[in-house]
């Protein structure tokens, strides 16, 4: 399964859990139940203790809550309860729902709560809520954090974890002392991971963000300064976009060493739960020098830089990122202009392969049922091509889809909520008055011809003859150069988004 299709894939399984709902008295039918009702005046606080096995292999923790008790409490990246199993409890007491799986209700509160339970490790692994690398355990926060459906704007969480000596604990979250942090509010909408276990922890500054680079149990061939040059690499290209500084204060990179391979670095993923972080795989036989042609760490790293994009909405989320991958690389000198345009042409090629009649939008929609991923992925990066152009064209070079993407970093709705692909096509938009785009992008995606790049080939000077792309004289040429080109003038770099 080809590196992009086989992330897809993993993001199914993760949506698919994340989607589902209810948490609440005596057990009413599912379609009763009643809403968590209003947050009292109160700031309602919620503090988690987590005890870790010295074998990773139980988690023991004790869930208090101060003026805010909801009626309804679930894991919300599991399918079943079955991993857990209840303590005791004060202030009242959790009930399963026999119609539900994943649903409890709070029973008997009056005030505030504690609520104890513990966690089968094993059993997460078996829901995919949880993975072992080495003697390491990456675990999912909605696999493990009992949580509310209807959550309070100032829901204050913190959670201690209390390990054995020998196990480590590295997580996105923000420390507020020893072994405790504050659950930012992205862990309830989106999905992230924490780590237990045995690693190996070492920090570098990159393009203004601290970058906490973590390495697990496995044999490389690749060296530390090899993966940390990868690393800076990928970021500093990503941070051309935002005016030369990466735009988190905080980036968690985990790298994953795997079997040999043809594919130096055949899967990574990037994830906004609790804050930015991501994993990439290193095949085992991975040289430094093979880093050189990679862009997989420019792709996720980029999505690690911007805020949440609608799954759905992949055309936008992973298709925009898939065009920038190529444009980023050029612009930092990693690869060629010429380069970066026979790769693009390239992909295009593969989106086009696709056999299906419905559109952009629906496959985008239905991405993971049809495999569609190199269908929706490549059409994506073709609408990106295409809005790109037309802003520039439009705007005598003063707008840019750069634009749309640099506000993505202070969208009032970041952390809280996942912006939609026509948000973004509207933030461009709304800086080219007059110029259709957001017409043109809903004409692309209502289509069920993979998008129509010939004109703009043609305007461009992007001449095609067998399956190479050439750059010859054309009336947009400056416009295909000033895409590939390194910013002469950085715009201003947005402060760090929260994390």
């Amino acid at each position: 399964m080809p590196r992009r299709s086989r992330r897809a894939t993993a993001l199914l399984a993760l949506a698919s859990a994340a989607m589902i709902v209810g948490l609440a008295g005596a057990v009413p039918p599912a379609a009763a139940r009643p809403d968590d009702g209003d947050a009292p005046a109160a700031r309602p606080q919620w503090t988690y203790r987590v005890e870790v096995s010295p074998d990773l292999s139980r988690l023991d923790i004790r869930w208090c809550l101060r003026n805010f008790v909801p009626r309804r409490a679930w894991l919300a990246d599991v399918l079943t309860l079955e991993a857990v199993t209840f303590g005791p409890s004060e202030g009242g007491v959790l009930v399963r729902d026999p119609n539900d799986p994943p649903v409890l209700w709070a029973q008997g509160v009056d005030g505030d709560a504690c609520f104890s339970y513990a966690v089968d490790v094993a059993k997460l692994v078996e829901q995919r809520a949880a993975r072992r690398i080495g003697r390491a355990l990456v675990l999912r926060m909605g696999g493990f954090l009992l949580r509310a459906g209807v959550l309070p704007d100032d829901l204050d969480a913190t959670i201690e974890i209390v390990a054995p000596d020998g196990v480590g604990v590295e997580t996105p979250w923000d420390a507020v002392g020893p072994r405790t942090w504050r659950i930012d509010p992205s862990s309830w909408e989106f999905q992230g991971w924490i780590v237990l276990g045995a690693f190996t922890r070492r920090t570098r500054e990159i393009a203004g963000c601290r970058t906490d680079i973590l390495s697990f149990d496995g044999t490389l061939v690749c060296s530390e300064p090899g993966v940390d040059r990868w690393l800076t690499q990928a970021m500093e290209a990503d941070a051309l976009l935002f005016g030369g500084r990466y735009p988190r204060r905080r980036l968690l990179v985990g790298i994953e060493p795997v079997r040999p391979s043809g594919d130096p670095v055949p899967f990574g993923s990037a994830w906004s739960g609790g804050g930015p972080h991501a994993f990439l795989q290193v095949a085992g036989n991975c040289k430094d020098a093979d880093f050189a042609d990679d862009w997989t760490a420019t792709h996720e790293l980029l999505h690690a830089a911007l805020p949440h994009i609608k799954i759905e909405d992949a055309w936008c989320g992973e298709g925009f990122v898939t065009y920038y991958q190529e444009v980023l690389r050029a612009r930092a000198g990693m690869q060629t202009p010429q380069a970066a345009w026979q790769a693009i042409h390239e992909g295009f090629g593969r989106g086009r392969r696709w056999d299906g009649a419905a559109s952009v939008a629906d496959d985008s929609l239905h991405m993971h049922e049809r495999h569609a991923y190199f269908r929706v992925y490549w059409a994506g990066a073709a609408i990106a091509l295409r809005l790109d152009v037309e802003a520039r064209r439009a705007s005598g070079g003063r707008v840019s889809l750069d634009d749309a993407i640099r506000a993505l970093v202070t969208h009032p709705a970041a952390g809280r909520r996942s912006i939609t692909g026509r948000e973004v096509v509207a933030e461009l938009a709304n800086r080219v008055p007059g110029a259709g785009l957001a017409e043109l992008a809903d004409a692309l995606l209502s289509a069920s011809a993979f998008p129509d790049v010939s004109a703009t080939y043609r305007d461009l000077g992007l001449a095609v003859t067998g399956d190479r792309v050439s750059l010859v004289p054309a009336t947009l040429a400056a416009i295909r150069d000033a895409i590939m080109a390194k910013p002469a003038s950085p715009v201003p770099a947005p402060a760090p988004a929260g994390r």
